[in-house]
C-alpha cells in the first residue's frame, strides 16, 4: 500500500490506527499519538447513491452504521489512495485474518515468484473464483489492477505486441550494433598488422619463428588493450553519469509535481563490465591473431617484397574504356590500384559499409521512436481544463455560469473554449461503417468489444456538444460552412485506436446530407427504469477537424457538434469543459485556488494540461539525448575507422607516389588520381551499405509493427545524409592524408625501403 511511517508505529491489532498528515490541521482539540479516538462508521449518501471519495454535496447525509474507537499509534504521509487533499482523510488499520471479513470489498495484493506468467495465472485464478463479468459475446472483464510499471520492468507487459516489439526491435538494433562496433576494431587492426609485414619479414629473417612473431602481436594487442579497454570503461561510466545528471533535471519538474522523491542514480553493472572486457578482448585477440598467422606464414623475401599484397593479373586488372572515356587516365590508375590491392580495398569499404549501416539503422530507430511518441502523446492546444460534472440544480447553475463568465474575463488567461456535452449512442449497419474500420472489427478483438454487435447493427458511442456562440462561428468558418440550423449537425468522423488496437481513421461511411440517428438513455423520474429517446440530425458537415478545446485520442467514439438550442432541446449536459491557454500563469493558479474554494460544491476538477505536455517533451528531450547521444558515438566510430584506414593506405603507398611523380605525373593529374580513389571507394560503400542499411530499417519497421503499425517509407533523410557524409568524410581524409606526402622529397622517398 506504499505506507509511510512519519512517526510513532505501525498498528499491531484491529483496535489501532496510523492517521494520514491530512487528519491533522493544528486544531487544539486534535489527537496526540497514545490517545483514542472514536470513529462513526458509515456511508455519505446523495440522492440515493454512495459517495465514495467525493466532494461534499450540499443535499447529502451520512447513514452511521456502527462506531468504533481506535488507539492513535502513529502517522502516516498521504497515502496514494487518498487522491484529493481537500474532500476527505485517511487512515489505517491492521486487518485480523482469524475474523471472518464483513467488508463487502477486499483487495488482495499478491508478488508472485514467477512473473512471466501471471497475466493468465491471475485470469484463471478470478475464473475459478467466479470473480470475473462475462457479456453477452463471450467477452470476460476482471477486477484486477497490475503494477504495470514494475512488471514492464521485469520484461512482463500484457500486450503481446508489445514483448514482440521490444524484442525483435531491440535484437535487431543489438545485433546490427554489435556485428559493426565488431568489424570496426578488426578493420583497426587487420590494417596495422597487415602492413607491417615486412616489418615481420625482416625479423623473420635473422631467426624469428612464427610462434615469436605470433607472441609478439598478441603482446602488442594485449597492450593496447589493456590501456584501452579501462579507459573506454571509465568513458562509458564518466557518460552515463554526466548524461544521467541531465536527465534528472529534466525529470525533476515530473518527480516534483507528484510529490515524489526519487531520482536516477549512476550504478556500475559489474557483470556488463566483465561482458564487455571479455568481447572486447576476445575481439581484439580474433583482429590481432589472424593477421599474424597470415604474416608467419609466407617467406622473409615475400614479406619483405610485400608480394602477397599486391597480385597482378592481366585479365583481374583490365578496365572499361568508359573509365578512362569519362576519368582519363587518372581514373584508370586509380580503379586500377585498387583492383591490385584487393584487401586493403576491401577493408576501406567495409568500414565505410558498416558506418552507413549503423547509422541508416540507429536514425531509422530514432524516427521511428518519434513517429511512435507523437502518435501514441499527441499534443493539445490549451493549457488548462476544468470539468464540471452533473451540474443539475438551479443553484450550482447559477454557480457554473459564474464560473463560465470569471474564467472568459480573466487577464491572465488568453484563449477560452466551452463546451457541453450529452452522451449517447448510435448503432450503424455494417454498409456504414467506413471499409477499415469494418476489417478492424471483424480482425481485431480490441476493436470489437467496443464496436459490440447488435441484432440491427454495431453499437457505437456518440458525444453531442455544443460551443458558445463566438467559438461556434470561429469553426464554421474553419470548416467551412456559414451556419448551423437547429437539428442540424457537424459530425468529427474520426477515431485514434493506436494504443489499443493500431488503427486511426474513420468510423463511418455517412456523408453530407445523411440522417444521422442516435438514442439517448433517459431516467424515468422516481424510479430506476431506463427509456431510450431517439433523435435525428441532418449531418451538415463531416470532418476530421476538432474546434478549440476537443479531442478524440484513444476514444472509439463519435462527435457531433450543435448548436445550443438543439442541445438545451435534448436535455441538461451530462459535462461542462472549460480549456484555456495561459498569459500569467503564477497569478492564474492562485485565481484557480479562489475559485475551487468559493465553488467547491462544484466539484471542480482542474487539470494543468499545460504541465502534463512539458512533462511529454521532457521525455521526448531524455529520449532525444539518449538516441541522438548514441548516433554520435556510432558516427564518431565510423569516422575514426574511416580516417585510420585511409591514411594508413595513403602513408604506405609514399614510394608509389613518388615514383608515379618522378616519370611526370604532375599535381593536377596526382590530385584527380586520389580524388576518383575516394569516389570508387565512397560509391561502392554506398552501392552496398545503403541497401543494408533500408533493409534494416525495414525490419525495425516490422518490429514496432508489433505494437503501432507505421507506413514504411525510405529513410531520405539518413540516405542523404549518409552519402553527403561518407565522400565529405573520405575526401578530407584524403586531402589531410596527401598533404603529409607532397612535403617528403622524391629521391629520399625512393630510397627508403618503408621498414
Amino acid at each position: 500500500m506504499k505506507i509511510r511511517l512519519m512517526a510513532g508505529r505501525l498498528p499491531e491489532n484491529e483496535n489501532e490506527i496510523v492517521l494520514s498528515t491530512t487528519f491533522f490541521d493544528g486544531k487544539e482539540n486534535e489527537p496526540k499519538i497514545g490517545d483514542t479516538i472514536t470513529i462513526d462508521i458509515g456511508k455519505r449518501i446523495s440522492e440515493g447513491y454512495e459517495l465514495i471519495g467525493a466532494p461534499k454535496e450540499e443535499n447529502e447525509t451520512f447513514v452511521k452504521e456502527q462506531t468504533k474507537t481506535y488507539l492513535v499509534c502513529g502517522k502516516i504521509a498521504r497515502p496514494d489512495f487518498e487522491t484529493s487533499n481537500d474532500n476527505y482523510t485517511s487512515g489505517v488499520t491492521l486487518l485480523d485474518e482469524t475474523k471472518q471479513i464483513t467488508a463487502k470489498t477486499v483487495d488482495i495484493g499478491v508478488i508472485s515468484k514467477n512473473v512471466r506468467n501471471l497475466y493468465k495465472d491471475t485470469e484463471e485464478i478470478a475464473d475459478n473464483l467466479g470473480l470475473c463479468i462475462e457479456n453477452a459475446i463471450g467477452n470476460k472483464t476482471y477486477n484486477i489492477k497490475y503494477n504495470t510499471y514494475v512488471l514492464a520492468y521485469k520484461g512482463v507487459n500484457s500486450s503481446n505486441g508489445f514483448n514482440e516489439m521490444l524484442y525483435s526491435v531491440c535484437g535487431i538494433l543489438i545485433a546490427v550494433i554489435m556485428v559493426g562496433s565488431i568489424l570496426v576494431i578488426y578493420n583497426s587492426f587487420a590494417i596495422s598488422v597487415s602492413e607491417r609485414k615486412k616489418q615481420f619479414g625482416s625479423i623473420s629473417s635473422i631467426g624469428a619463428t612464427k610462434k615469436q612473431i605470433k607472441k609478439a602481436v598478441i603482446y602488442e594487442g594485449a597492450i593496447l588493450g589493456s590501456i584501452g579497454i579501462p579507459l573506454g570503461i571509465l568513458s562509458g561510466i564518466g557518460g552515463i553519469g554526466i548524461t544521467l545528471k541531465i536527465v534528472n533535471d529534466l525529470l525533476k519538474p515530473m518527480i516534483e509535481s507528484q510529490s515524489l522523491n526519487w531520482s536516477l542514480r549512476l550504478i556500475v553493472s559489474w557483470e556488463a563490465v566483465i561482458i564487455a572486457t571479455i568481447l572486447i578482448g576476445l575481439t581484439i585477440y580474433l583482429s590481432v591473431i589472424i593477421p599474424a598467422k597470415r604474416a608467419s606464414k609466407i617467406s622473409p623475401v615475400e614479406a619483405i617484397r610485400g608480394n602477397d599484397e599486391i597480385k597482378i593479373k592481366g585479365k583481374k586488372l583490365r578496365t572499361s574504356k568508359f573509365i578512362r572515356l569519362f576519368f582519363g587516365i587518372e581514373g584508370e590508375m586509380a580503379l586500377k590500384h585498387l583492383k591490385r590491392s584487393k584487401k586493403k580495398y576491401r577493408t576501406t569499404v567495409m568500414s565505410l559499409m558498416i558506418s552507413i549501416i549503423l547509422f541508416i539503422s540507429v536514425s531509422g530507430f530514432v524516427g521511428y521512436m518519434y513517429s511512435g511518441f507523437n502518435m501514441l502523446y499527441k499534443s493539445v492546444d490549451y493549457d488548462y481544463s476544468i470539468m464540471l460534472y452533473n451540474v443539475d440544480t438551479e443553484e450550482r447553475i447559477r454557480q457554473k455560469e459564474e464560473v463560465k463568465n470569471k474564467i472568459e474575463n480573466s487577464k491572465n488567461i488568453d484563449k477560452v473554449g466551452i463546451s457541453e456535452t450529452i452522451y449517447c449512442y448510435t448503432t450503424l449497419k455494417e454498409e456504414k461503417l467506413d471499409a477499415n474500420m469494418k476489417e478492424a472489427i471483424n480482425t481485431k478483438k480490441q476493436v470489437s468489444d467496443v464496436f459490440p454487435k447488435k441484432e440491427e447493427g454495431y453499437e457505437i458511442s456518440v458525444y453531442i456538444k455544443t460551443l458558445t456562440p463566438k467559438q461556434m462561428n470561429e469553426y464554421l468558418k474553419q470548416i467551412g460552412i456559414s451556419k448551423l440550423e437547429n437539428n442540424q449537425a457537424i459530425l468529427i468522423n474520426y477515431v485514434n485506436m493506436l494504443m489499443t488496437a493500431k488503427i486511426e481513421g474513420n468510423i463511418t461511411s455517412i456523408k453530407e446530407k445523411d440522417d444521422f440517428n442516435v438514442k439517448i438513455d433517459k431516467y424515468i423520474e422516481e424510479t430506476t427504469a431506463i427509456e431510450n429517446e431517439e433523435k435525428t440530425f441532418e449531418i451538415a458537415k463531416v470532418t476530421d477537424k476538432m474546434p478549440f478545446g476537443i479531442t478524440n485520442m484513444d476514444y472509439p467514439n463519435l462527435i457531433l457538434i450543435v448548436n445550443e438550442d438543439t442541445l438545451n432541446k435534448i436535455g441538461n449536459s451530462a459535462y461542462t469543459n472549460i480549456v484555456f491557454t495561459v498569459k500569467n500563469e503564477e497569478d492564474l493558479k492562485e485565481e484557480l485556488k479562489k475559485l475551487e474554494t468559493t465553488y467547491s460544491s462544484l466539484g471542480m476538477n482542474i487539470i494543468n494540461i499545460k504541465e502534463q505536455i512539458q512533462m511529454q517533451r521532457n521525455l521526448k528531450t531524455i529520449i532525444n539525448i539518449f538516441l541522438y547521444g548514441f548516433i554520435v558515438l556510432i558516427s564518431s566510430i565510423g569516422i575514426a575507422n574511416i580516417f585510420n584506414t585511409i591514411s594508413t593506405n595513403i602513408a604506405l603507398r609514399k614510394r608509389e607516389f613518388a615514383m608515379l611523380k618522378s616519370i611526370g605525373m604532375t599535381d593536377k593529374g596526382f590530385k584527380k588520381m586520389l580524388n576518383l580513389e575516394c569516389f570508387f571507394y565512397g560509391t561502392k560503400a554506398l552501392l552496398f551499405g545503403l541497401p543494408i542499411g533500408v533493409l534494416i530499417c525495414y525490419l525495425i519497421n516490422q518490429g514496432f509493427g508489433n505494437m503501432i503499425e507505421f507506413m514504411f517509407s525510405l529513410p531520405w533523410s539518413s540516405i542523404t545524409i549518409s552519402i553527403v557524409s561518407v565522400y565529405m568524410v573520405v575526401f578530407i581524409t584524403m586531402i589531410y592524408s596527401s598533404s603529409k606526402i607532397k612535403k617528403e622529397n622524391i629521391i629520399d622517398v625512393l630510397r627508403d625501403e618503408n621498414i
